[in-house]
């Protein structure tokens, strides 16, 4: 290699060095800081780099070679070693930079994402408010208009309790309870949507029948069913209000004269046809067995499928085996 070759290199190695220096001071914000050095110390580094600059132009270059061959692999070492360390030290802190935004970012995109699933929601609930509330409003075909709510004096009421949502929670009288879809399906429709309709649903709702006495005449504790030719009837009030799946329903007892009926038996018509309802006291259904059975050991065999009825009752509910 030549002297030229010798000195291209190693200004290459000295710019390359100067490079590196200036990317490190950028990187740690002292570039304004030398930049003001140089401006203030500039009338006395000029001179001495001139006579530095003189000296090596005068200095002979016997023997060099192998020296400057040395001090090169040297110098690229370290500086191989120094960018590598520098390299690693500036992915590392790019990488907490991004790490910290993204997770920043991150965060903001959920909570914003939590905000707006959250106003969505209230809009969606308070939309399904409306349409149930307008049911009573427009007096539409799906209303209850007989165990359903009804709209007096400009406020909502079931039976003679008033009736109020707000948030979660349906108000009724001095209760409070969870509304759910199902629950107001129950509350307004005519003929409730099964698929919303879950057995919490169910248990509030005749805890409900029973705090307001919708489903009975003058809302009256002691007055009877509102029977209505329904299927809301049908499959919902009334089957609330039987024990197992007998004819036992759990209706409220009512003192009454006796007439020509047993004070335990009730006439109840459907149409042009009678069958009788027994209160849910098994004490009672056992008297009335032994009277049928004495009239049929009389010969009266009319009473047979009655016979069978309370025993099969009996036997559901656990009274005999």
């Amino acid at each position: 290699m030549s002297e030229r070759e010798q000195r291209i290199l190693h200004e290459l190695i000295k710019s390359r060095e100067a490079i590196r220096r200036k990317a490190l001071m950028l990187k740690r914000g002292r570039d304004e800081t030398e930049r003001t050095v140089t401006e203030t110390f500039k009338p006395i580094i000029n001179p001495i780099n001139k006579l530095v600059t003189l000296n090596e132009e005068k200095s002979p270059h016997v023997n060099k070679k192998k020296k400057l061959e040395q001090q090169t692999v040297k110098t690229d070492q370290n500086l191989k070693v120094e960018d590598s360390e520098n390299v690693q030290t500036l992915k590392l802190e790019n990488i907490k930079e991004e790490s910290s935004i993204s997770k920043e970012n991150t965060d903001q995109v959920t909570g914003d994402e939590e905000d707006g699933a959250a106003a969505w929601t209230s809009k969606v609930e308070d939309k399904m408010i409306t349409d149930y509330l307008n049911l009573v409003k427009m007096q539409s075909n799906e209303l209850d208009k007989l165990y359903g709510v009804r709209l007096e004096n400009d406020e909502y009421h079931l039976g003679k309790s008033p009736i109020s949502i707000d948030g979660d929670k349906v108000y009724i009288g001095n209760e409070q309870y969870i509304k759910s879809k199902g629950l107001l399906e129950l509350l307004f429709k005519k003929n409730p949507d099964l698929k919303y309709i879950t057995n919490t649903d169910m248990r509030v709702y005749e805890k409900i029948l029973d705090s307001t006495n919708v489903h009975r005449k003058r809302f009256a504790d002691d007055g009877d069913l509102r029977k209505c030719n329904s299927n809301k009837f049908d499959n919902i009030i009334e089957p609330l209000f039987k024990t197992g799946s007998g004819i036992l329903p759990r209706y409220k007892v009512v003192k009454r004269g006796y007439g020509l009926l047993p004070r335990y038996k009730v006439a109840k018509s459907h149409g042009s046809l009678k069958d009788f309802v027994y209160w849910n006291d098994p004490n009672e259904l056992v008297d009335r067995l032994r009277l049928l059975v004495a009239e049929r050991s009389a010969g009266n065999n009319a009473h047979d499928n009655e016979i069978t009825s309370i025993i099969e009752e009996l036997r559901e509910d656990g009274y005999i085996y």
